[in-house]
């Protein structure tokens, strides 16, 4: 092991039916520091598949705002109000969550490439990663959900909409997909 590289374990990792298999799993708390972390995580198959479902559910693109509208400069966060609201890019950051995540990390601007590692420190910061690469992914959605990514269902909790279908509830009491649909889609994105 060279100095500063951070120790690994060979391990495989059931998952029920599916099998990630053998898989080279950094020790990433042995990282110097959040972005060298942030990188490291952005490269596991595991956070990849959450944030391309969050992704999915929050803003399908890098340039959108809050109700769908887009912006084309890329150099700051847009912070454009809309419905009280002032989230933005695939992960619909707010201004205030996205400002300290920037400064810590020494993000350049809010292009895509900062957007993924920000989202990556926020789950992080969150727990979510630690729940991913311990293979739990349904505790790690849950802690996404709660009072982050209000897309994601902060509970296991469902009930019928007026139409008869399942559905999930956001901490906020909207309606989102039920923890089994996130689940799904998470482990459809690791196949």
């Amino acid at each position: 092991m060279a100095r500063g590289e951070p120790p690994s374990i060979q391990t495989s990792i059931p998952t029920g039916d599916y099998d990630v298999g053998p898989v080279n799993m950094p020790q990433y708390h042995f990282y110097p520091d959040r972005l060298e972390t942030d990188y490291a995580l952005l490269g596991e198959p595991r956070v990849r598949a959450m944030l391309a479902l969050i992704r999915d559910r929050e803003g399908p693109a890098y340039n959108v705002i809050y109700g769908g509208k887009t912006f084309d400069d890329y150099s700051r966060h847009p912070n454009i109000g809309v419905g009280g609201s002032h989230a933005a890019g695939a992960y619909q950051i707010q201004p205030g969550t996205w400002e300290p995540i920037r400064k810590a990390l020494n993000l350049p601007d809010f292009s895509p490439s900062s957007q993924d590692l920000a989202a990556v420190d926020l789950l992080r910061q969150k727990g979510v990663t630690g729940r991913l690469l311990s293979n739990d992914p349904e505790d790690a959605i849950l802690k996404a959900g709660a009072g982050t990514w209000e897309s994601l269902p902060a509970s296991a909790a469902q009930k019928p909409n007026a139409v008869g279908s399942m559905r999930g509830m956001s901490w906020k009491g909207h309606e989102v997909d039920t923890l089994d649909q996130v689940l799904a889609d998470y482990w459809s994105r690791l196949r």
